[in-house]
């Protein structure tokens, strides 16, 4: 049996992240949930996940941040939600290495 993909999930809204983990699981993804980024950049190098699912806005060590230091040392892809659908934030995203936006 091939090995499940994992995704660790980054989200400080339990609600939201628990919907998300639920769909990836009847996908067969293995997922992990973290609450802020604190805890995303210690679960990471543990958890060693195929793809970052990375909320912006996060008590602590905000999304961007995490994304910045997740880029430092790993390849891996993130998918970021920007706290509003703007321009401006689309463009900015692009500058500091999520792999979407």
């Amino acid at each position: 049996m091939a090995e499940k993909q994992r995704i660790l999930i980054v989200d400080d809204d339990a609600n939201i992240a628990e919907l998300i983990s639920l769909y990836l699981t009847k996908e067969c993804f293995e997922t992990q949930i973290v609450g802020d980024g604190e805890e995303a950049l210690k679960a990471f190098p543990v958890f060693k996940p195929n793809l970052v699912l990375l909320d912006l806005m996060l008590p602590g060590i905000d999304g961007y941040q995490v994304c910045r230091e997740l880029r430092a040392s790993s390849r891996c892809p993130s998918s970021c939600s920007p706290p509003r659908e703007r321009f401006s934030t689309r463009c900015w995203g692009w500058s500091w290495g999520p792999t979407t936006t």
